[in-house]
């Protein structure tokens, strides 16, 4: 998205926060999990948090999002990186400790993608760890962005 913004002429973020994922050259060895049966995927699902109890309860509501939770992984797994000229903005790398999709080595993957050093903050939880420290993400982007 940053880079669309900056090739259409559009002012540059001041800050990118980024969370959830593997910098965009790091190649996903794990086989696609858009493609695993329904059972499958959904489990996948329940392992990364983040989704109501009730709703992973109730099978009408998981036929609902079962094919939107599949696009946004096969978008994700699909993906295919074409290496662009750095940014020239700082990155701030938002991580749960206990996210098991995600590497620490992964994270430090996106220092390639701007010409400024990263920053790597790193919080108790796992992939959904920013409903646990909304508090602490507000103080984080207001020190940030009011340099």
């Amino acid at each position: 998205m940053t880079q669309r913004i900056i090739s259409a002429g559009l002012p540059a973020p001041r800050h990118l926060f980024l969370s959830g994922g593997k910098a965009p050259s790091v190649l996903n060895a794990q086989p696609p999990k858009y493609k695993l049966p329904k059972a499958e995927f959904i489990n996948c699902v329940k392992r990364l948090g983040g989704i109501a109890r009730e709703i992973l309860e109730e099978p009408e509501l998981i036929d609902f999002f079962e094919p939107i939770l599949r696009a946004d992984f096969q978008a994700l797994e699909t993906y295919v990186y074409h290496p662009t000229t750095p940014f020239d903005i700082p990155m701030t790398i938002l991580h749960g400790l206990s996210d098991i999709e995600i590497a620490y080595q992964d994270l430090l993957a996106w220092q390639q993608e701007t010409r400024q050093p990263i920053a790597i903050k790193r919080f108790q939880g796992g992939h959904f760890f920013i409903f646990e420290h909304l508090a602490q993400l507000g103080q984080l982007f207001n020190q940030a962005l009011i340099r």
